[in-house]
């Protein structure tokens, strides 16, 4: 992909929204906000929580393991934020495995994360490499998943044909 491509961004973006939908079809009031480790805020029932929101992109034919690692100065940037506004920290992941046709979504607290997931080199590894990987993740009460099918796999812009 080109540096200048503003890919990332965007995919980093889409990632939020569909946060913020999720969020949002649960019954909550989210409010998107741009500040250091912070993405969004969500309140439902007087709870308020700060949710960081990091969002990656598995393509198709690619060799990579499907495993991100959660890093510790991302956590501490969430619960500083979180204790400066009286808000309860929440992590998010998405995952967009493009050869699936699947996005999963984690959201989990810095605490379960410290105390659940595998310590590696530089952080915490989050992996749905596996089924039982991921039945594993799924079957932590206090980890919130979600899963999209995507219903059509091509895009095509090209309507001159």
């Amino acid at each position: 992909m080109d540096r200048s491509s503003r890919a990332s961004q965007q995919i980093g973006d889409f990632g939020e929204g569909l946060v913020t939908y999720l969020l949002i079809r649960e019954g909550y009031e989210v409010a998107v906000v741009d500040h250091v480790g912070a993405d969004l805020i969500a309140e439902r029932k007087g709870q308020r929580y700060a949710v960081s929101v990091k969002t990656r992109r598995f393509r198709k034919r690619g060799k990579e393991t499907r495993a991100v690692v959660v890093k510790p100065k991302d956590l501490r940037k969430i619960e500083h934020f979180a204790e400066r506004f009286d808000l309860l920290p929440i992590f998010a992941q998405v995952f967009c495995v493009h050869a699936d046709h699947l996005i999963h979504v984690f959201l989990m607290t810095p605490k379960l994360i410290r105390r659940r997931l595998k310590k590696v080199k530089n952080g915490f590894r989050l992996s749905i490499n596996t089924e039982s990987a991921l039945a594993q993740l799924k079957s932590v009460d206090s980890i919130s998943y979600a899963c999209l099918r995507e219903e059509e796999q091509q895009v095509d812009l090209d309507t001159t044909r």
